[in-house]
């Protein structure tokens, strides 16, 4: 008799990606717009990143340039599985 097994569970990279996508569709219907993913994911992702350098210099908490760099980095390590994140 065969085991049943359930989904495949999401890599921690998965759960990642599935934060970042509800980002971009809460920041679409946000702002009026409709989620359609595709081509114009890119236009979300612009406007949301745009959005946050405007909160980068209105609120003064945080330098987008420094931070976008970080982040590249964590996702180089998070790919190539140097990410000590349980």
């Amino acid at each position: 008799m065969r085991k049943k097994t359930g989904p495949k569970p999401a890599t921690k990279n998965e759960e990642r990606a599935k934060r970042g996508e509800a980002a971009l569709k809460a920041h679409a219907w946000d702002s009026g717009a409709v989620w359609k993913p595709g081509t114009e994911a890119d236009c979300y992702l612009t406007d949301l990143l745009a959005d946050l350098m405007h909160w980068c210099q209105w609120k003064h908490l945080a330098d987008f340039e420094t931070c976008y760099r970080c982040a590249g980095n964590h996702f180089t390590e998070e790919i190539e599985g140097r990410d000590d994140t349980p």
